[in-house]
């Protein structure tokens, strides 16, 4: 009993002091559960963070922006520096714009993500973890804004949309007809890369040959925002640089300035590109602030446990000793004599014995005979009740838990393979790292290691491009096809990791450890999962760049879209007109995927045309390249054929794909099916078991079995209650009255309150409900499955505006608008020009956001619930309640983050509108065109993308406004005049019938209108801008199902605290352990006690008295 133990400390409810007191002297043995396990970021967690100066400057201010010549007098000449450093500027705000909405969005998210800590996480470690999240979201939200401005920059090349300050393509009269030829900066083409750029310099009399002034670290170049991103502001530090700049910006009062501030400290330096800038955010500093404190109150520990090592106490010792003397010296008691009487051969009846002797004895035959009698019923009351104890204690059934601490793999797997039913072995980590066990590869389609998407390949293609004209021709169009596959696969390739990144941080959350099966099923679940998300991400951002295109009618610097021609106005002047390119049946005006095949005409004589197999042009390459194939690109014939029809100055020596690699694919696969697969030819997963396990470090395994008591614990049973039933008859059977007395005075004091720790076993909902309603405060059911994913008690949908199942968005309708004004000229005002592309935007955005809604839905379904314990009713609505807003919330502002990244890109890039409604193209002389800013009122499109006017019908004859359709608009692109508009027409039968009125040059229609009866959140002045900031949704139907979640949570018990007092059956069990050890003990000590006492008293008495004696005076 002197040796060493373990012993186990229990601290309950500590504080935060003392927790960190525990810690200091226990930190290898403390553990301290924590009643919430998981914590949403926002509780303990704060980023803020600084933008770049530049962004709150004078510099993308109206103010700024307008100070130029060019907007204010509409002295437009393209290329013209001033007005390209107003266009600068209003990109770089619409940066800083674009930001500061990606961080506060991903802010949002971030701080609804939880924290999962079965334990109190130590100080350090908490704020490893924690810097560990931060550095996640930065890198994450970077990444993400980065990813969508490359799709839209490349989308952008690959389209060779024309700028609307042709920048990229001038345009030229030949023989009556408008054709389009590459600008070059220096040494570098627009056609073959849209990062070319020039310093931008102020020329005398804009002649090109005579600088007056460049601006340090500014650029011009294909795209206004290819070329900001490789400027720097430099200039904008320097006050006499942007005095200087503003001699050439205007003719006015130059304003006051303040030139940015290089005092002030920053990571980045005055020659910083804008690229550097935004490859950081723009961000000057992040403020971050990490709260234990906040954190540990969250976690609400409900009690420290922590081991010692330490020798058994006195009091431990002397119970443990009063429980075995009883037994042990009873026993020998009766044992000893019998064998020493066995041993001599010494028989005695049993009956002759005399185990209650009175004190003194007593001589009395009638005593006598009572003592023997008691002697005998006493034996035979101890042999019975023994034999009992003994039969049950042997021969019932009983469940033995066993506990293996710390087991091994190898020894994890021996028990599961036994007891798999019963097994159990809690995790001292409950969430891991994806990362931690997981890896996913993949290999990309041979295409994209390929010679084809070279820039060797794609030079030899721009330089066999011998003419403009023949929009089919491969030789205007390839070089930008090929250009456009080469973008896909880096975003594909960009997208793919970026996902990576955030998916190896996701977090594998198990309460005890999951077998094998289990483990693996779930993690293949989890890479199906990402595999999933990811491609229908890319592939609804690549669809909302496409329809965004085609709404705002953007016009392909190659000419495969627009027709630009000149003609005649009804005041007989020289007009720029542009025409929809129409493909066999199919016009460009009603879909963006109208092709035909690509072919080369040959520069020999009669040789014609080389069609090639499965490549197409239409009305926009990268609509014709998702449409083509590869299966020429698979056969060397075909690739000798395309280019003995090129007829390059320089030859190439290009080797066809094999076709013998094993592939997914098919020769004659589109590319828009291997971007419906991200392009990978193959992924490979690996799931580590071995690697979860250990990071799991299960802290032990228990599991129960069926079996009989031992003979070590029968006798154990036996030696503890021996003594003091034997003890007890003694009593009992002589003095039954006595005994009932001191009974009742023994009881006593042990029937008092006591609070008692009541367990049930797994019960149903309703039980559960009923003990909840009871014992709410001291209730706990711990859940078997801690985490549960949304979609096993979570449903939601939704119903859209009913214009996205009206007439007013079908091909019938577009269609009925288009064909009117195919033969007539309309201003650009005109309902029947704008309004076919408005109507498609309409149809894109329903499209869209069903889309997006069904992709998002994936991915919030496969969301996971974390409980340790089953969550009352109440707050489970309420929990679930904020995970549907905050759904509602992050997919609404990713919809609208995306679609403004690309409006902003579109007026930043200043593209033109093939309707010329945002630039109209005029003719300087007989071969030159240039481009005029529009205005609608006071507002100029080269100032502002919002700019509108009511849409009308004109008269075709001296265009006179005959009927303005209410609510709507048209503007400097066609998606900004949607936004702003409504549908109020559309809810009026009788504005339709006078629209069809004027629209129907040949035949009328039966149009309904929308039913303005039917209830909705929406008036009929709601803006189609407003009905998206709601994503068009009418009606979202949500359903919590806690009977569901109670189910997955398969709480295994429930406990719950009572105050009670002492039941009889205790009290009994006690006496019994007790009796027979105090009163043997009593025995042997009582006496020398007395004896001790008496010696003393008579020592006291038998002192000697000293005699003082008393002497008078």
């Amino acid at each position: 009993m002197n040796t060493n133990v373990t012993k186990t400390i229990n601290v309950p409810t500590p504080t935060l002091t003392k927790y960190e007191q525990l810690y200091s002297k226990y930190s290898q043995t403390l553990t301290c559960p924590c009643k919430h396990i998981s914590i949403n970021y926002e509780r303990f967690l704060s980023i803020q963070y600084t933008l770049h100066q530049v962004c709150s400057s004078i510099f993308i201010k109206d103010k700024w922006i307008s100070h130029n010549d060019v907007i204010l007098h509409y002295l437009y000449t393209n290329n013209d520096p001033r007005i390209v450093v107003s266009y600068a500027f209003q990109a770089l705000g619409a940066f800083c714009e674009l930001i500061e909405s990606t961080i506060n969005n991903s802010l949002i998210q971030f701080n609804s993500q939880q924290y999962i800590t079965a334990s109190v996480a130590p100080s350090e470690l908490f704020q490893s973890q924690a810097q560990s999240f931060i550095d996640q979201f930065k890198l994450s939200t970077t990444n993400n804004f980065l990813l969508s401005l490359n799709m839209i920059r490349k989308t952008t090349q690959g389209n060779a949309f024309l700028s609307g300050q042709l920048t990229n393509y001038y345009l030229t009269l030949i023989n009556g007809s408008v054709s389009s030829t590459s600008i070059s900066y220096s040494n570098c083409n627009c056609h073959l890369s849209n990062t070319c750029v020039n310093q931008l310099s102020f020329y005398k009399n804009n002649s090109g040959n005579v600088t007056l002034f460049d601006v340090p670290g500014f650029y011009i170049g294909c795209y206004v925002i290819e070329a900001l991103l490789q400027s720097t502001l430099q200039c904008f530090y320097d006050k006499i640089c942007i005095d200087h700049l503003q001699v050439y910006l205007t003719t006015a009062s130059p304003m006051n300035v303040t030139a940015l501030d290089s005092s002030l400290p920053s990571q980045y330096s005055e020659d910083s590109t804008i690229k550097n800038l935004l490859n950081s955010l723009m961000i000057e500093e992040w403020n971050l602030t990490q709260f234990y404190d906040q954190y540990y109150d969250e976690c609400q520990p409900i009690e420290c446990t922590y081991n010692v090592k330490t020798r058994n106490n006195v009091i431990y010792i002397v119970t443990t000793m009063f429980g075995i003397i009883g037994g042990l010296i009873t026993v020998l008691k009766l044992v000893v004599p019998r064998v020493v009487k066995f041993i001599r051969k010494k028989r005695s009846r049993l009956s002759l014995a005399n185990v209650v002797p009175t004190v003194p004895p007593s001589t009395d035959e009638h005593k006598l005979k009572n003592q023997k009698i008691s002697t005998r019923l006493n034996v035979l009351l101890l042999i019975l009740s023994l034999t009992i104890l003994l039969l049950y204690t042997f021969l019932s059934n009983v469940t033995m838990t066993i506990n293996v601490p710390t087991p091994t793999l190898a020894k994890y797997e021996q028990l599961y393979s036994k007891y798999s039913q019963t097994l159990t072995c809690p995790c001292k980590h409950i969430s891991i790292n994806y990362e931690k066990f997981l890896h996913i590869e993949y290999s990309l389609h041979q295409v994209c290691t390929s010679v084809f998407i070279t820039d060797e390949w794609i030079s030899y293609l721009v330089i066999s491009n011998k003419t403009t004209s023949a929009n089919i021709n491969f030789r205007r169009t390839g070089s930008n096809a090929f250009q456009a596959l080469r973008a896909f696969c880096e975003l594909v390739e960009s997208t793919i990791d970026n996902s990576l990144v955030q998916f190896n941080s996701s977090q594998y959350i198990t309460a005890s450890v999951a077998s094998p099966q289990l483990f693996q099923s779930q993690a293949q679940s989890f890479i199906n999962q990402f595999i999933s998300s990811t491609t229908n991400t890319f592939v609804l951002s690549l669809n909302t760049i496409r329809n965004s295109t085609h709404g705002d009618s953007l016009v392909s610097g190659l000419l495969t879209n627009y027709l630009i021609t000149i003609g005649t106005s009804v005041s007989n002047e020289a007009i720029v007109l542009t025409s929809p390119v129409g493909y066999s049946t199919c016009n460009c005006v009603l879909s963006s995927r109208c092709i035909a095949q690509s072919s080369v005409l040959s520069s020999l004589v009669n040789m014609g045309y080389f069609y090639i197999p499965g490549f197409y042009t239409g009305c926009y390459v990268i609509e014709a390249l998702l449409q083509s194939t590869l299966e020429c690109f698979y056969d060397q014939n075909c690739i000798d054929q395309l280019q003995f029809y090129l007829t390059s100055a320089s030859s190439m020596n290009v080797t066809a794909l094999n076709l013998s690699l094993p592939s997914q694919y098919s020769e004659d696969s589109t590319i828009e099916n291997l971007l419906n697969n991200l392009m990978v030819e193959e992924w490979s997963s690996t799931q580590l078991y071995d690697r979860y396990y250990d990071e799991c470090q299960p802290i032990e395994c228990t599991y129960t079995i069926q079996t009989r008591n031992n003979v070590i614990y029968i006798t154990t049973t036996m030696f503890g209650i021996i003594g003091g039933l034997i003890t007890i008859l003694s009593c009992i059977v002589p003095q039954v009255v006595k005994f009932v007395r001191k009974k009742k005075e023994l009881t006593q004091p042990l029937i008092e309150n006591v609070t008692t720790t009541v367990n049930i076993a797994t019960s149903a909902l309703p039980k559960y409900e009923q003990l909840y309603s009871k014992y709410s405060q001291t209730l706990t059911c711990p859940c078997q499955h801690i985490s549960i994913n949304y979609e096993r008690f979570l449903s939601i949908e939704y119903t859209l505006h009913q214009v996205c199942t009206s007439f007013f968005i079908t091909n019938d309708w577009i269609s009925y608008i288009s064909n009117v004004y195919r033969t007539t000229y309309f201003v650009v005002g005109d309902f029947r020009i704008t309004g076919p592309y408005q109507f498609e935007a309409l149809r894109a955005f329903c499209e869209l956001i069903d889309s997006m809604m069904s992709n998002s839905l994936i991915q919030f379904n496969s969301q996971q619930y974390i409980t340790a314990s089953v969550t009352s009713l109440q707050l489970f609505q309420s929990q679930t309640q904020s995970f549907i807003d905050q759904f509602k919330l992050s997919t609404t502002n990713n919809f609208l983050l995306s679609l403004n990244m690309i409006r902003k890109t579109i007026q930043g890039n200043v593209l033109l509108s093939g309707r010329q409604t945002n630039y109209q193209l005029q003719k300087v002389n007989d071969s030159i065109l240039r481009t005029t800013s529009r205005a609608y009122g006071n507002c100029i499109c080269s100032l502002s993308n919002t700019c509108i006017d009511n849409s009308s019908l004109f008269n075709g004859y001296d265009n006179l406004r005959v009927f303005n359709v209410t609510g709507f608009y048209v503007g400097c692109y066609t998606t900004e005049a949607l936004l702003r508009s409504t549908l109020e027409c559309f809810y009026n039968q009788t504005c339709i019938d006078t629209l069809q009125i004027y629209l129907s040059s040949v035949s009328s229609m039966y149009v309904t209108a929308l039913n303005s009866s039917l209830s909705s959140q929406y008036s009929q002045d709601s803006t189609i801008e407003y009905l998206l900031n709601n994503l068009m949704i009418e009606e979202w139907n949500s359903t919590q199902m806690y009977d569901q979640y109670y189910n997955e949570c398969q709480p295994m018990e429930c406990t719950y605290t009572i105050e009670t007092r002492n039941n009889i059956l205790y009290v009994i069990t006690i006496l019994i352990g007790l009796i027979g050890g105090l009163t043997t003990v009593s025995k042997i000590f009582v006496p020398i006690l007395v004896k001790i006492i008496v010696y003393c008293f008579r020592k006291w008495r038998n002192r000697v008295v000293p005699q003082i004696s008393i002497i008078e005076t």
